[in-house]
């Protein structure tokens, strides 16, 4: 995948898995001084090993729970901007379901057959 950076690496890669191995493979595609985001929940028993000499590189490493948001501050702004339709949430939606339907809704889901489906109460 390197070749993709013409060897380089990447400034910043993503895990959204959760699953060491892909976290490790993040790391490795990291260019050195780069940074890889962890941002999959991965399960306790989960581990990671990385090559000590990579620690040389001076690539960082960091986790990211909901976009290390501060909630407080940041939700109220976000509120704001979905009011003043900046923020285009409604076309990220692909179907809403009544409350008595979520047993569907996960059901879809998890064929992959929706994308964003929200369950309405």
């Amino acid at each position: 995948m390197r070749d993709l950076t013409d060897g380089r690496g990447a400034d910043y890669a993503f895990e959204v898995i959760g699953l060491g191995k892909t976290i490790e493979q993040a790391y490795a595609l990291t260019r050195s001084g780069g940074m890889t985001v962890v941002v999959g929940a991965a399960a306790r028993e989960e581990t990671v090993t990385l090559p000590a000499w990579s620690f040389l590189g001076e690539k960082v490493i960091k986790g990211s729970v909901y976009g290390s948001t501060r909630p407080h501050v940041d939700i109220p702004r976000l509120i704001d901007l979905y009011v003043k339709k900046r923020l285009k949430l409604d076309e990220l939606v692909t179907r809403t379901y009544p409350l008595d339907q979520v047993n569907e809704a996960m059901a879809v889901l998890e064929k992959g057959e929706v994308a964003r489906g929200v369950v309405v109460m």
